[in-house]
C-alpha cells in the first residue's frame, strides 16, 4: 500500500520471480491523505505495478485529477467534483474489495499485469491498433506458465477422477475443460459450438486437444471450421459426451 509519510516498496520497480510469480504486482494507493497524491505520479512513472486507488469516505477534490492515471479506484464514499463516473468503482467496503482484487492478481500476476497494460492502450483510438495489441498480448500469454495451469490442463492431469455435468449452450470455453473429463453428462436440449473462426481466431485454450481426443480431428474440424451447432444426440453419438440425462 502506498501511504503518506514513508517510502514504500510499491514505488520500487517490479521484479518477477523466475516462474513469473510475484507477491507485489498490485499496488493499492491510499487516497485519503493529500500527501499521498504526489507519490502517485512517481509510482505511475516507474513502478510497473497495477495501481489501484483505495478511498474510504468522501474523496478529496484534489484526488480527482489523479484518478485517470490509476488503473482502477475503489471508492467507498462520495466521489469528488470533477471525477467522471468512468474513473472509479463504487464499493460497499474498500478493504474487502481490495483484498478480493489482491487475491485475483496473486493467482495470475503475469496475466493481470498484461491486462492492466493492455487496458491502458486499448481505451484510446485507433481501434485497429488496440485490436492488434490485444491479439499480441493474448498470444504471448498462451505460452506462459499461468496458462499451462489453466482449467483444461488441470482437468487433463486428473481426468480419471473428473465427472462433468453440462447444461445449456456449451459454446467455446463451455466445452473446453469438460472434454478432458473421464465422463461427460449433458441434457437433451444442450448444444455445442466452436464459434472462434468467425471471430478471426483459432479454437484454443485446450479445445483442439480435448475435443479432438474425444471425436477425432476430422470430426473436430467440422464444427471448428463452420461454427455448426452440434445437438446433444449427435454429441453423444460422436462421443463428445458420454451420457444424456432426461432431467436437470
Amino acid at each position: 500500500m502506498i501511504r503518506a509519510g514513508r517510502p514504500d516498496a510499491a514505488l520500487a520497480p517490479l521484479v518477477l520471480n523466475a516462474d513469473g510469480s510475484s507477491q507485489s504486482a498490485l499496488a493499492p494507493v491510499e487516497l485519503g491523505n493529500p500527501d499521498v497524491l504526489g507519490q502517485v505520479d512517481s509510482a505511475v512513472r516507474g513502478c510497473g505495478r497495477i495501481l489501484v486507488g483505495v478511498a474510504r469516505g468522501p474523496l478529496l477534490a484534489s484526488a480527482a485529477l489523479r484518478l485517470a492515471v490509476l488503473d482502477c479506484t475503489l471508492l467507498e464514499g462520495t466521489a469528488p467534483p470533477g471525477a467522471g463516473p468512468r474513473t472509479y468503482v463504487p464499493v460497499a467496503d474498500a478493504g474487502t474489495a481490495t483484498e478480493r482484487l489482491s487475491q485475483s492478481v496473486r493467482s495470475g500476476p503475469l496475466a493481470a499485469l498484461t491486462l492492466a497494460g493492455l487496458l491502458r492502450v486499448t481505451d484510446r483510438p485507433p481501434v485497429a491498433e488496440g485490436l492488434a495489441a490485444e491479439s499480441a498480448a493474448y498470444s504471448t500469454l498462451l505460452t506462459g506458465p499461468e496458462f499451462a495451469a489453466s482449467a483444461g490442463a488441470a482437468v487433463g492431469r486428473c481426468r480419471d477422477r473428473v465427472r462433468a455435468r453440462l447444461h445449456g449452450a456449451c459454446a467455446g470455453a463451455g466445452i473446453e475443460a469438460p472434454a478432458f473429463a473421464a465422463r461427460v453428462t449433458a441434457h437433451l436440449d444442450d448444444f455445442f459450438q466452436l464459434p472462434e473462426l468467425a471471430m478471426g481466431l483459432n479454437t484454443g485454450a485446450g479445445r483442439t486437444v480435448g475435443v479432438t481426443r474425444r471425436v477425432g480431428r476430422r470430426r473436430a474440424a467440422w464444427p471448428a471450421l463452420t461454427g455448426h451447432r452440434l445437438g446433444a444426440v449427435a454429441a453423444r453419438d460422436w462421443r463428445l459426451v458420454d451420457h444424456l440425462a432426461d432431467h436437470r
